[in-house]
């Protein structure tokens, strides 16, 4: 079982130690109990010890802390037995997380699978590996052997989990160090320990709930169409063969009549028992209701009868053993004086049955004859195979949660073996749960005595009331193969009633299917192959809802995937900006339009038209004709007739959608979704249904998930800024500033390129503008940046519009410094409360900046016990020292008259460590008083870390006025770092201090860092070492860096006037290091070192050329590209290597500022664009920049010169 195929797993723990180590892993049972080994909670603590817990799967994002439960304390005896412990989370988690342990008498030579955290990884691996047999102390436990990667510490207390059936046998327990050994605790034992788990663990019953893995076989569709169909069956302990045997054979009396006139024979008349054998009084035929056979009996030689199992509509079925083999088998012969009919129908059997070879049908082996002694009469027997399973009617009577993909399950293995018999031109003729067993990973069709030829019609219909069509349809047809498909839906439908309570689309489309199945004989299905068909795409939809894994197949009926219905979420044109107050206002929750959905939904394919035609082609005409009322009848007819096709379900929810009824269209939508991320439209319908009920989050999630490669990525991207970030109307319903920061950083990954990306670009700022916020997030630029892009936005666009959009555009233009100005109630103070809570373990030194707007004002501080408020001070307007009196309140008055002053005040507080390791710990509380009203409390966090990224950075406003100390630090601990051999941690300081640097504009210090480190990313902290510092890693990551490293010979020109060069990402290796000078002024305090560098020879060239016609100018964009290519044949890489490439242009502008792109081994790289804004004429220095994406490792440096041209920019009415 592959990873993706074992589903969700919730109820995996991990399991951390107070200090905040990841220390193994644990079970959930229930709702609020983790099970895990007692040494992973600490060996000294005891039944008091708490740890903290968190689930791999669970939308919880904190980990919650945990105690022993009462009795839950089994630490390991002298011989290492025990080792168990059961934790108590403080309060339940979402109900249905929690899982079941899995019993086993017999476990051995079982494959299974631990999912473990070595060394700390959060994430984990999975390792696979078989169980050996009873090991460790006392024999309790299991041995763990063939584990295909290293088990080690952090694998204690994890799941051992059963790959056939995605259930916890035990769990891990330990590793014997030398040997490499590794144990499980299992089920049994646990119980044994901690009695309390019983009620966690599977119960054994006939039918337990252990899983199998079944692969579906779906009516010869390819292998290809049918790999994401694994489905688990219910399966259990199977009976003894030998305490199926009747104790009584003979024929109740109840069932007792004459074969020739019917009279009642064989009845009690006072005597104990009526006769089995005898004459009929009426007519005197005689009777017989004994079986042929009795145990002891030997047939044709070879067959040893066993006893009688049961009693059939017309014969005696007997197990029997064969001598030959040693296998059981079953004996099947006729009733003494059976119907003439009967005995015909099977002796047209005797040439068919043998001939028959299906894996979900009994297998026949032969008709042999036997004498009865007693009475010298003759009997044929039939010889099948012993099929030793469970019928479906245990499974519905025993089965304790029955899914409705488990019906789905069967009933496609059922149809296989129905559609074989109608190919070899045979019916079954007795469908019914009784005549289907399971056995093992497949089901079997048995009984196969009404099976007849498909024109057979003098023959006696032999089948069971219930599971027939009405007596009319048998009179007028017979038996045909749409009566043998009714019986398939009659059993699946007393399946589906024995399911578990469900609803949904999924089960909404198996209920369609099977009424079908059981409708008027010229509406059901043509064939088993077809009925097989559309099961499979239900089966399909109901495994993707279970687990949200998508499974899309290609489409036998209609011609593919609905087009993008983008509805309101499409960008705005600038005609929508013609409104000069409210700008242009996006509805996204708005439906398209109904002519709009007719012409995008598929058509049925011609050869398969006949199923669907008429309704599919009533809906589009009055969905034309906006006749909404009157289109979803005739959709829900489709869905009928063709349910397992995600087309009729995204028919039915944009007709939901339209006609207002939210809801039931994004279930419709959803379950499309989760089948096939093919079907975008179904995408932007369920982002239309979440925008309708205010989710913008979500409606950006569900475009988020979009596939990469899909034709309209770029629309979907867009649609999420749009949903984030957009005005529904004038009035209200602005988004948030974290949904607005979120849009912003989103504009450079959209995808989209000039006056598509200006007119997204100027949605998001003008709402980003029109916020009433105190404050902004700290990933939302100044206000005052916000307001120039926007104004360069508007007129850079009127300057390429008509007279009738231009003069709107400029007038925007001029108003982008009244957006969101509006005054605020001076009765409410506005407190901004600015601080880097991440703290490194030495420090104890907390700077904060509160920022005050508004007239004079109270400031209040409470410290809360063991911290200290050391000083305040007044650094904005001006600077000013403020007294501090000792003691846990202070208060302060500050502020003047003046209503457009904002206040800003440094406070330092020295912060007591207490708690755990990355835990927030309160420091203070400040709140402002103004005219009586106070503003809500403001609370100072203090967070030790060993993150060196976390604790070396700060925020602006904090860094304006601590500025360098802060940043000393931090190259302090870079170099610390590096000193010790960590390279990933001085590589991470390093980058932060460039983060402070680029927050404080400090240039100098910039400098100084970029002689250590190429800086990628300034404002983002991303950094690549200038010199490798550990060369025991170039084996692994340097491969493609030694390919890319080498200079072209000489600078050439090529493309439309541009001068190329290109130069190398130097290699250095420190382990055979002589000293190499690097400067050491400012906080720079220690060089790195590095030997000299040897030539490579040439293998590469580069290709800048300039893709925009005429002349490049100042103020205007013009569009470049670079190519990189070998020129000589090498070794092909392994795979492609996702690098990012950098633009830098002085003087000029360049959007974006970088791009992803991949390294293949036939061409480096494809050409990769950019729009570049010259400032200046003269020459334009264009600088690419190849990094290596998973390590910022710079491959390659290309640079350029463009040759710009003065030009005059016309002067526009109102600029």
């Amino acid at each position: 079982m592959e990873e993706a195929e074992l589903g969700r797993m919730p109820w995996r723990a991990r399991v951390y130690r107070a200090n905040g180590v990841l220390v193994g892993g644990g079970v959930l049972l229930g709702d609020r109990h983790v099970l895990t080994c007692s040494h992973v909670v600490g060996s000294a603590p005891g039944p008091d010890a708490a740890v903290d817990v968190d689930f791999l799967e669970s939308p919880r994002t904190s980990p919650m802390s945990a105690r022993v439960a009462r009795g839950g304390w089994v630490p390991p005896d002298e011989f290492g037995r025990g080792d168990l412990a059961l934790l108590e989370l403080p309060e339940p988690v979402e109900t249905g997380l929690g899982t079941l342990l899995r019993r086993d008498s017999s476990p051995w030579d079982r494959a299974v699978r631990v999912y473990g955290f070595p060394q700390g990884v959060e994430y984990g691996i999975w390792v696979r590996a078989r169980l050996a047999g009873p090991a460790g102390p006392g024999g309790e436990w299991i041995q763990l052997t063939d584990p295909d990667a290293r088990i080690g510490a952090g694998f204690s207390g994890c799941p051992v989990i059963d790959d056939a059936t995605g259930r916890p046998l035990g769990i891990m327990v330990t590793v014997l160090r030398p040997g490499g050994v590794a144990w499980m605790i299992p089920t049994d034992v646990i119980v044994r320990y901690l009695p309390q788990v019983r009620q966690w663990v599977a119960a054994s019953s006939a039918l337990d709930d252990s899983l199998d893995r079944l692969v579906v076989h779906a009516g010869g569709l390819p292998a290809a169409d049918r790999d994401d169909l694994r489905v688990s069956l219910p399966k259990g302990a199977l009976p003894d063969p030998q305490e199926a045997l009747l104790d009584d054979p003979s024929m109740p009396e109840e069932r007792r009549f004459c074969s020739r006139c019917g009279h009642a024979v064989g009845r009690s008349r006072g005597e104990p028992a009526g006769r089995n054998r005898g004459y009929c009084p009426n007519c005197g035929t005689p009777f017989d209701f004994l079986p042929g056979l009795k145990a002891g009996d030997v047939v044709d030689g070879r067959y040893t009868v066993l006893g009688c199992l049961s009693r059939g509509g017309f014969s005696w079925i007997h197990l029997g053993r064969d001598e030959i083999t040693g296998d059981l088998v079953v004996l099947k012969g006729l009733f003494a004086g059976a119907d003439p009919g009967v005995e015909r129908l099977a002796a047209g059997q005797r040439d068919l049955l043998p001939l028959l070879d299906h894996p979900n049908l009994v297998r026949t082996l032969g008709f042999v004859d036997h004498v009865d002694p007693a009475t010298g009469r003759t009997d044929s027997y039939l010889v099948m195979e012993y099929v030793h399973g469970f019928s479906l009617r245990s499974v519905m009577r025993q089965a304790r949660r029955l899914r409705p993909e488990h019906v789905a399950a069967y009933g496609l293995q059922i149809l296989d073996a129905v559609g074989y018999l109608h190919e070899q031109g045979l019916l079954y003729g007795d469908m019914k749960p009784d005549n289907v067993m399971q056995v093992g990973d497949r089901v079997k069709l048995i009984d196969l005595g009404a099976v007849r030829r498909l024109d057979d019609r003098t023959s006696v219909i032999i089948g069971t009331p219930g599971y027939q069509p009405d007596r009319e349809e048998l009179r007028r047809y017979g038996v045909s193969v749409r009566s043998d498909l009714y019986a398939v839906g009659r059993t699946l439908s007393d399946l589906l009633r024995s399911c578990e309570h469900t609803a949904g689309v999924g089960i909404e489309a198996l209920e369609a299917l099977i009424a079908r199945a059981l409708a008027d004989r010229a509406d059901r299905f043509d064939s088993a192959r077809e009925m097989a068909e559309q099961l499979e795409g239900v089966l399909r939809q109901l495994l993707a809802l279970r687990d949200r894994v998508p499974r899309p197949v290609t489409s036998t009926v209609f011609t593919g995937p609905a087009d993008v219905l983008p509805g309101g979420l499409r960008l705005p044109d600038w005609a929508d900006w013609s409104e000069p107050a409210t700008g242009p206002l996006v509805r996204g929750d708005l439906p398209p339009e109904p002519a709009g959905v007719a012409a995008a939904l598929p058509g049925p394919r011609p050869e398969r038209a006949g199923h669907v035609l008429a309704g599919w082609r009533d809906g589009l005409a009055e969905l034309t004709a906006a006749a909404v009322d009157r289109a979803e009848p005739a959709f829900r007819r489709c869905a009928a007739t063709v349910p397992g096709e995600p087309a009729v379900w995204l028919a039915l929810g944009l007709c939901a959608e339209l006609r207002g009824s939210g809801g039931d269209a994004a279930r419709y939508y959803d379950a499309v979704w989760a089948r096939d991320r093919r079907e975008i439209a179904a995408a932007f319908g369920l982002a239309r249904t979440r925008l309708a009920v205010g989710d913008r989050v979500g409606a950006a999630a569900v475009l988020d998930d979009v596939p990469d490669d899909a034709a309209h990525v770029t629309e979907a991207r867009a649609a999420a800024v749009l949903a984030l970030a957009a005005r529904r109307s004038a009035e209200a319903d602005l988004p948030s500033p974290d949904e607005v920061a979120a849009a912003l950083e989103r504009l450079p990954r959209v995808g989209l390129y000039g006056e598509e990306l200006d007119r997204l670009t100027a949605i998001v700022l003008e709402t980003a503008l029109r916020l009433a916020q105190p404050r902004r997030p700290a990933q939302v630029p100044e206000e005052r940046e916000l307001r120039l892009r926007l104004r360069h936005i508007y007129r850079a666009a009127a300057k390429r519009k008509p007279k009738t959009l231009w003069q709107g555009l400029l007038e925007r233009a001029h108003r982008v410094w009244d957006f969101g100005s509006a005054p605020r109630p001076a009765t409410s103070p506005e407190v901004v409360l600015s601080q880097n809570k991440y703290l490194a373990t030495h420090r104890d030194d907390l700077p904060v900046v509160v920022s005050v707007s508004g007239r004079a004002f109270t400031l209040r501080v409470r410290t809360l016990p063991g911290h200290r408020l050391e000083s305040i001070r007044q650094v904005a307007p001006t600077a000013a020292e403020i007294d501090v009196a000792p003691g846990p309140e202070a208060t302060f008055r500050l502020g003047t008259g003046d209503e457009a002053q904002t206040w800003e005040y440094l406070l330092r507080f020295t912060a007591a460590r207490r708690g755990r390791l990355g835990e927030d710990v309160v420091v203070a509380e400040i709140d402002v008083e103004r005219d009586g009203v106070r503003s809500p409390v403001r609370r100072v966090l203090a967070h030790w870390t060993t993150e060196t990224a976390k604790s070396g950075r700060s925020e602006r406003a904090v860094a304006a006025y601590t500025g360098h100390a802060t940043l000393t630090e931090a190259v302090e601990a870079a170099l610390s770092a590096y000193r010790s051999g960590d390279a990933g941690e001085a590589l991470d300081a390093l980058g932060a201090a460039v983060a402070m640097a680029a927050e404080q504009r400090n240039d100098a210090v910039l400098q100084r860092l970029s002689k250590l480190v190429d800086i990628v990313d300034a404002e983002n902290g991303l950094v690549s070492f200038r010199q490798s510092p550990d060369d025991r890693r170039r084996d692994e990551w340097d491969h493609l860096s030694e390919r890319l490293s080498v200079p072209l010979r000489e600078p050439e020109l090529v493309g439309s006037g541009i001068a190329t060069a290109v130069r190398t990402s130097v290699q250095f290796v420190p382990s055979v290091a002589s000293a190499a000078a690097v400067e050491t002024t400012g906080v720079l305090q220690e060089p790195l070192r590095a030997p000299p560098v040897v030539p490579v020879p040439p293998v590469l060239r580069a290709d800048v050329r300039c893709l925009s016609d005429g002349p490049v100018v100042v103020g205007a964009a013009a569009r470049v590209s670079v190519a990189v290519w070998r020129t000589e044949r090498l070794e092909p890489l392994p795979e492609a290597v996702r690098v990012r490439v950098l633009l830098d242009a002085m003087p000029g502008v360049v959007e974006p500022v970088n791009r992803i792109a991949s390294l293949t081994t036939d061409r480096l790289m494809r050409p990769v664009e950019f729009d570049v804004v010259p400032a200046e004429p003269g020459e334009l220095r264009l600088v690419f920049r190849i990094y290596r994406d998973f390590d910022s490792h710079l491959l390659m440096e290309v640079a350029a010169t463009l040759p710009v041209e003065r030009t005059e920019v016309p002067s526009w009415p109102g600029t």
